[in-house]
């Protein structure tokens, strides 16, 4: 490589000279600082990974960024440098490197904790024991396995059954949970990485087994989520799987004395971050709000630091993931609807109404009884500013990942292929493609919910093909007919999905009660029919 020398034929680079002295200057010449990394010689190596540390040191922007740079390297040709580089940013910013792993996906991710391992840690890269800032002595997240604690704590993390356990300390009064200006109104530190990741299902941790390693790991990459967390006691299950909107690991949480089956959610971070954690502090408190309602999945608590994450009530499956159609699939439209309703008269806009974001309880006594549709993750989707469905071209030669490429939703029934922050595209609204037709608002959940109308009174999605053919046809002038596969639909019904679903907002119902009005009476209809007959 070419580099700029002082004189001498031992001196310095002078752009490594210079970043050394004033290492606050230095965001721009992290490229040539990884390339010094790549092929410079060992002293200019060993020098170039002492800058970029030094860097990231004055730059907490872009500390995830770096190490994903880094964790890019990581091959069997990688200079020693680059370890160096990582042990020292994993030894200061945890946090910072673990959130950079959650990025990868299951191979990279295997094999950057198979180099920490091989280190000398077991698990993440998270260190077992950090501080809070301003505050030395006070440990924050602490992770112990059983027996190694001294510390009478309230709120734990668990391995089940038989794996380890893993305790944590107990933060200070003061920097307990609430639902004030602390917990939900400082800013968290945001970097410049994880706006990208797998959009697909999985898990993160490389298997469905929980191990007590694997755990131990999770609980300290969790333990300021914990700590925060208004649960007196809030135990990890399982490993984290990745979905649409981020890395969800499922849990148990205790509170005065009732125990609560949840969700932990930690939110992908898009690339307009600030937007996005304002944007999340809006929604998830306006869904806090409105989630009394029977139709809508409970959130228990949430914040935004060390990034967004919400515990929210345990659902087993979702309806793109049923096995078995619902047994009353007008009674579950309009049950969504009140739902959608209720969210609208305190002013929140779900904005994604799909099959991957309506879910159920696991708890069902009678396999044959109605379940109670829920609806999950309102206005989460509108917040990232990129639909997955909004986001694919015609090129095959794209991938998903980068958001561009045929979806594997438009011919799979995965919803989490839907893209990161995305909504499933067969059921997207021509607004979600295209901003001329208007923006996310109320008439984008009448269509949302007429194209589940669609489906359940079909069993078919209303859109099939790759990626542009979808497109082309949600934004054509003909909304999606029910009759073309269920030729027998009563007229009633076969309206009703017409006018919800129609390419223009003008010609939609105006609003969703007037959609759950005209749906009750044609179902009532149908229901006298059945009587008469």
């Amino acid at each position: 490589m070419a580099e700029d020398q002082s004189s001498g034929r031992d001196a310095l680079p002078d752009s490594l000279v210079a970043t050394l002295a004033d290492p606050a200057t230095g965001r721009s010449r992290v490229p040539y600082l990884l390339t010094v990394l790549d092929d410079g010689d060992p002293r200019h190596r060993l020098v170039a990974g002492t800058a970029l540390c030094l860097v990231a040191e004055t730059d907490p922007e872009i500390r995830e960024a770096v190490a994903e740079r880094l964790f890019a390297r990581l091959d069997g040709n990688a200079h020693d440098e680059v370890g160096y580089a990582l042990e020292y940013l994993a030894a200061r910013h945890p946090e910072a490197v673990e959130a950079a792993v959650e990025t990868l996906d299951g191979d990279a991710e295997g094999r950057v904790r198979d180099h920490r391992s091989r280190s000398g840690a077991d698990g993440g890269f998270l260190r077992s024991e950090y501080f809070a800032p301003g505050d030395p002595d006070r440990p924050v997240g602490r992770t112990r396995a059983r027996g190694e604690s001294d510390v009478d704590d309230s709120r734990q993390v668990y391995a089940p059954d038989d794996a380890e356990r893993t305790e944590k300390t107990t933060p200070e009064s003061e920097e307990e949970h609430s639902n004030g200006d602390d917990e939900h109104g400082d800013d968290p530190p945001l970097g410049e990485s994880d706006s990208e990741g797998p959009s697909g299902g999985g898990t993160v941790e490389g298997g469905p087994r929980a191990t007590a390693v694997t755990l131990r790991a999770v609980s300290r990459r969790l333990s300021e989520i914990v700590a925060r967390s208004k649960f007196d006691e809030l135990t990890v299950l399982t490993e984290g799987r990745r979905d649409r909107y981020g890395v969800v690991y499922r849990s148990a949480g205790r509170m005065d004395g009732e125990e609560y089956a949840v969700a932990l959610t930690v939110y992908r971070l898009p690339a307009d971050q600030e937007s996005f954690v304002a944007g999340f502090r809006t929604a998830v408190d306006q869904w806090e709000a409105v989630d009394s309602h029977r139709a809508l999945l409970p959130v228990y608590d949430w914040g935004v630091r060390p990034r967004p994450w919400a515990t929210v009530e345990y659902a087993g499956e979702s309806l793109a993931t049923r096995s078995d159609p619902p047994n009353e699939p007008l009674w579950t439209v309009l049950e969504l609807a009140s739902g959608v309703v209720h969210a609208h008269q305190h002013g929140l806009v779900h904005g994604a109404i799909d099959p991957g974001n309506v879910v159920y309880r696991d708890a069902v006594l009678d396999e044959h009884e109605r379940r109670q549709p829920l609806l999950s993750n309102p206005q989460i989707a509108t917040l990232s500013g990129r639909f997955g469905a909004g986001n694919h071209s015609a090129s095959s030669d794209d991938t998903t990942a980068s958001g561009g490429g045929p979806d594997p939703a438009a011919s799979s029934g995965d919803p989490d292929n839907a893209g990161p922050g995305g909504i499933d595209p067969r059921y997207a609204a021509p607004e979600h493609y295209d901003d001329s037709y208007g923006r996310v608002d109320g008439a984008t959940d009448v269509y949302g919910l007429g194209t589940l109308l669609f489906r359940l009174c079909t069993d078919h999605h209303p859109y099939t093909g790759d990626a542009a053919t979808v497109r082309g046809k949600v934004l054509s002038d003909e909304a999606p007919d029910p009759r073309r596969v269920n030729p027998e639909l009563p007229d009633s019904l076969h309206r009703v999905v017409r006018k919800a679903t129609a390419t223009r907002k003008l010609k939609r119902y105006e609003t969703v009660t007037a959609f759950e009005r005209e749906l009750t009476q044609a179902r009532q209809r149908l229901l006298e029919a059945v009587d008469d007959a």
